[in-house]
């Protein structure tokens, strides 16, 4: 629970003036609409964050998989398509063109990558009538019903040793995208071709990558044309042979998302704790250092096999799971890699069936996420029956394989080296670990044990609650019992939750004022004009906010293990927190809290035995000759000291003497916050729009028009909230903007919240 400091404020803003907006380019084949489609509550996982509601993606529009058909024993097409459309998988990569598969995928919306051969190279390049035909067979009587979105031209070419087939790729890719010209599909079709991570000379550490000199002509002519027409450049990446060349436990522990000490890269100074991430950005550096920044990374191919001779090393069910599990968990947080940070790129998992048909070793024909008859190899998570949060930071349902709740814990015994590896490793992933940080709700007890099993805990639940996201190199176990550490419980708990309340009391404006700190508001668009904010303004405007409780610990000894049925039982109980004043009513009786509890708050007891002091949110809205004292000091001219500098740095900005870095005047604001660090600001700043505004949110009529001076301040300015770290909706946030004249506020009380800092990071860099 937050409060106020006596030497500080309540909350803490820092500003940074960026020069140079980050570019986030839209992943590739998603428009804004596919986005929000993808989204069950109808809506995209920005606005339903700011609802306060779990948002649960059926499908995960980065993941696909590869459909090999060397075999004689695969099902159906029909069967196949039934299947993925059980899972969360959106896009399907064949290796040719099968008519009967891309027909079954019609109308499923799926998107499909089909391919030509390196046998139809030669015709291709050098008859533009044959890539006409090509795509007059393959293409036309499909689309747009079976969703083809990519032909990739050849698989691996540069390494098949053949110079002039080499040669002969990129003409037969320009023809191709001609003959897609000409049928009007251009540009609703992308061209590339796929590429092994062999064309890198160097990949280690990450940041020195670049591509073998040998095929820097020719790719250089290949990526000009991916930059022209906005196709990605398809990859390679297979950490699992990385292990085979280095088999060592420390490597496997890097190949598989597992706990280990990272390895730093000298060149930026960046640890990566996994190989995918360490292989995708060396592919990364290499397109940068041969100026194709602007070309996005495609990952056509990665997998695990289950089995293989007894001569291989790597092959097994449990690194397999463990691989394409933890996979799947890190493209679903969305934190991308180091140098890609707050994006997933596209990834096809190889692959949807074995192949028996393969030649070599056993493991080329058990790379198969699915059997012939349709089960699971193993389960990998994709399956939409176990659906996992669209943000890292929310506890996962469990998945209805296991009706009995877990948790993920150290083993008894196990040294504080691997259990710092073990919290370092998982708060790497993108979980929220602001908890355990000092003054976090779960900081104590202060312990290396306790806190490594809040992480690993936490990064279990987000990570689909799979067996093999509690390994952590055979450190950890699973436990069904909850296991508490004083005053936090590991997350995943099934008791009750508490909450905060809205103060109990006669309803008068001044009471009104004073309790909105414990209120969300009815969300506005994202994109709002921006008003003149100072503290009187606000205070005028804090009676005209509708009341919605919001939910968050407060840790309450009484009513620690008290369960709301039970007090909601009590009927006096629930009238004496119910009021109504001037059309708005009041209901507080739903939050697990007593009327002992709201005495305890305005007597300033000290009830946040987090921090071992009393609640004071109260004094943030307290008139400046107000007086609430706490052991013995009056904490209100504190707050009005900070207020103070607020409104002196708001006054210069709107007059333009606080300039940007190349003199120009600062006119537009992008706040970056997370949960009440952007509901707070959203709340002030929407009391403070035009008249107009504010009776079509709130639906009413008899409000007085908005200040003039707030009006004036208002014209030709721009106010957006970034709230989450959806590369799309940081896209969405800075188009438009000037750098040279765009502000970026981070608010934040403890600069530790991850998206919030990896969103600050974006926009600076």
């Amino acid at each position: 629970m937050a409060t106020l400091h006596y030497t500080s404020a309540f909350f803490i803003i820092f500003i940074l003036h960026v020069a140079y907006v980050a570019r986030v380019p839209e992943a590739y084949g998603r428009s804004l609409a596919e986005v929000a489609a993808t989204n069950p509550c109808g809506r995209t996982c920005n606005e339903c964050s700011q609802r306060n509601c779990l948002c649960y993606l059926e499908s995960d529009p980065f993941i696909g998989v590869n459909y090999g058909q060397i075999a004689d024993n695969l099902p159906a097409p029909e069967s196949t398509a039934k299947l993925l459309q059980s899972t969360s998988i959106e896009k399907v990569r064949l290796y040719g063109s099968d008519p009967a598969i891309i027909k079954a995928l019609g109308n499923t919306g799926i998107g499909i990558v089909i391919g030509a051969s390196n046998g139809d190279i030669p015709a291709m390049a050098s008859d533009p009538s044959f890539a006409s035909n090509w795509i007059n067979s393959n293409v036309i009587p499909f689309y747009p019903s079976s969703n083809i979105i990519l032909i990739t031209v050849g698989n691996e070419v540069m390494l098949s040793g053949d110079r002039n087939l080499m040669t002969q790729l990129l003409p037969a890719m320009q023809n191709l995208q001609n003959a897609l010209n000409k049928a009007s599909l251009g540009g609703k079709i992308k061209v590339s071709t796929v590429h092994s991570m062999a064309v890198l000379k160097q990949s280690e550490p990450p940041s020195s990558g670049i591509f073998d000199p040998s095929f820097t002509d020719l790719l250089k002519g290949l990526l000009e044309f991916n930059n022209a027409t906005g196709s990605p450049f398809p990859i390679n990446p297979y950490p699992y042979f990385a292990y085979q060349s280095d088999p060592r436990p420390e490597t496997l522990a890097f190949c598989l998302f597992q706990p280990n000490s990272g390895r730093l890269d000298s060149g930026t100074n960046i640890k990566y704790t996994n190989m995918f991430d360490a292989q995708v950005d060396a592919v990364r550096s290499a397109l940068n250092s041969m100026g194709f920044q602007g070309v996005e990374i495609m990952i056509s191919e990665t997998g695990w096999p289950y089995k293989g001779d007894n001569s291989e090393v790597g092959p097994s069910m449990d690194n397999a799971k463990a691989y394409i599990g933890n996979l799947i968990a890190h493209l679903r947080s969305k934190v991308g890699t180091p140098l890609m940070p707050g994006k997933s790129v596209d990834t096809y998992l190889f692959a949807l069936y074995d192949e028996d048909l393969k030649p070599g070793p056993a493991s080329e024909r058990s790379f198969g996420l699915f059997k012939p008859d349709l089960t699971m190899t193993y389960d990998a998570g994709l399956s939409k029956s176990s659906p996992t949060p669209s943000t890292p930071k929310t506890p996962v349902t469990p998945s209805p394989k296991s009706s009995k709740a877990s948790w993920c814990l150290p083993k008894a015994g196990i040294s504080d080296t691997q259990l710092q590896a073990n919290l370092d490793y998982a708060c790497a992933q993108g979980i929220d670990c602001s908890p355990i940080q000092p003054g976090g709700a779960c900081f104590e007890p202060n312990t290396l044990a306790s806190h490594a099993s809040y992480a690993m805990n936490l990064l279990y639940q987000n990570s689909g609650r799979n067996p093999w996201n509690c390994d952590f190199s055979q450190t950890a176990t699973l436990s069904s019992n909850n296991p508490r550490t004083n005053r936090a419980s590991l997350v995943g708990q099934e008791s009750p939750q508490f909450t905060k309340v809205v103060p109990m009391g006669a309803i008068t404006p001044v009471k009104v004022a004073e309790a909105n700190n414990h209120r969300n508001i009815i969300t506005s668009p994202v994109v709002v004009p921006m008003g003149a904010i100072t503290p009187v303004k606000v205070a005028e405007a804090n009676n005209h906010r509708n009341i919605i409780t919001s939910p968050v610990v407060a840790p309450v000894d009484d009513i620690k293990k008290t369960h709301l049925r039970e007090l909601m039982s009590d009927t006096e109980r629930c009238k004496s927190m119910m009021f109504e004043f001037d059309g708005m009513l009041l209901d507080y009786s739903q939050q697990c809290a007593t009327l002992e509890t709201m005495d305890k708050l305005f007597k300033l007891a000290e009830i946040n035995s987090t921090e071992n002091r009393p609640v004071l949110h109260v004094s943030l809205r307290a008139p400046r000759d107000a007086i609430i004292n706490c052991d013995g000091k009056n904490v209100v001219p504190d707050v009005w000291r900070v207020l103070d500098k607020i409104q002196e740095f708001s006054e210069r900005v709107r007059s333009g003497s606080w300039v940007g870095a190349t003199g120009k005047a600062l006119k537009d604001v992008i706040s970056i916050g997370i949960g009440g660090s952007f509901l707070g600001p959203l709340f002030v700043h929407t009391t403070l729009q035009t008249e107009q505004n504010l009776r079509q949110v709130f639906m009413v009529n008899s409000w007085q028009p908005s200040d003039p001076e707030a009006i004036e301040c208002a014209r030709g300015r721009q106010l957006r909230f970034l709230a989450n770290v959806d590369p799309v909706d940081v896209a969405r946030n800075i188009t438009g903007l000037n750098p040279e004249t765009a502000l970026v506020v981070v608010v934040s009380k403890t600069f530790t919240m991850a998206e919030t800092m990896l969103n600050a990071r974006t926009l600076r860099e």
